[in-house]
């Protein structure tokens, strides 16, 4: 049976790749809410009074959640995958060598 192999520094570059990921949408979607702030200052009728609510309501609800919990991922892939893997590793050889 093959061993299954980590390697962390893979780990560690996909988690930054997903760190700007994460950073881009929230900043983009930071761009189209100050868009939304701009219309609402212009747009009256009541398609507006009914759609501009929802907008906001999704931003409160959602963006800042799903930013957080793909910030906590990508920090459980930098920490405890990426760097933690290795030092796990290093500390399980040096404690075999212990017993050789």
């Amino acid at each position: 049976m093959k061993g299954i192999y980590i390697n962390p520094q893979k780990v560690y570059e996909i988690a930054l790749r997903i760190q700007k990921g994460n950073k881009e949408l929230l900043d983009n979607y930071s761009s189209v809410s100050n868009s939304v702030d701009k219309l609402s200052q212009v747009w009256e009728s009541s398609t507006a009074s009914k759609s501009l609510p929802v907008i906001e309501e999704l931003r409160i609800k959602y963006v800042h959640r799903r930013y957080e919990t793909i910030d906590a991922y990508v920090s459980y892939l930098k920490n405890l995958v990426g760097t933690g893997y290795s030092e796990t590793e290093h500390d399980n050889v040096s404690l075999a060598d212990k017993f050789k």
